[in-house]
């Protein structure tokens, strides 16, 4: 399995659960495949067995990871934030790095997949946001939210993957060719999120 991201976010109220795996050889993915490498094709997706998500294959290779001092300035600008050094030093530095491919969520776990995890093995979960809307149907899509580092772990051995590392999650969101964010560099808006208080 991969190594889950370090003790520095041992505990984050918010924490969302995103999982991977690694596509070994046994390759339980769909048929589409690279014909080249025999790997699936970039953004291939496929229902993991474990928990029922969709997960999207992101292939090995170099991604730029990190921000230089000007970008995460200007990140902080967007976002509406006093630049503090403090938050933006985890970013140091910008950086290219090699990943070998690997498969992660496409959405974050849900209240319903929680709920599953929860009647399936007992677990008692620190804080009640996700729990409180067990028994509410409407409810099953919404991300699972106030979930501890060790439940998001919990989970993810339970389903059969890992938490993501800094660098997956990363090469996942921002893309292989140094963007500041998904969509590219431009600043969010209310069409990409919900940004404020």
């Amino acid at each position: 399995p991969l190594a889950v991201q370090g003790p520095a976010m041992k505990f984050f109220r918010w924490w969302p659960i995103v999982l991977v795996v690694l596509f070994g050889a046994s390759g339980w993915a769909d048929p589409a495949v690279s014909v080249v490498s025999n790997l699936p094709a970039a953004g291939t997706r496929i229902r993991h067995p474990g928990d029922g998500a969709i997960m999207v294959y992101v292939p090995a290779g170099e991604f730029v990871m990190g921000l230089n001092e000007a970008e995460a300035r200007q990140v902080a600008g967007d976002l509406g934030l006093k630049f503090d050094a403090l938050w933006a030093w985890e970013a140091y530095p910008r950086r290219t790095v090699h990943l070998e491919g690997f498969f992660i969520d496409q959405c974050e776990v849900t209240v319903g997949q929680l709920r599953t995890f929860v009647e399936a093995t007992g677990a008692v979960l620190k804080f009640k946001e996700s729990s409180r809307h067990f028994s509410t149907p409407a409810s099953n899509n919404l991300p699972a939210a106030e979930v501890t580092w060790e439940e998001a772990q919990r989970y993810a051995q339970w389903a059969g993957k890992a938490l993501p590392t800094e660098a997956q999650w990363e090469k996942a969101a921002r893309g292989t060719d140094g963007r500041l964010y998904p969509w590219g560099n431009t600043p969010p808006t209310a069409a990409h999120g919900h940004f404020g208080p």
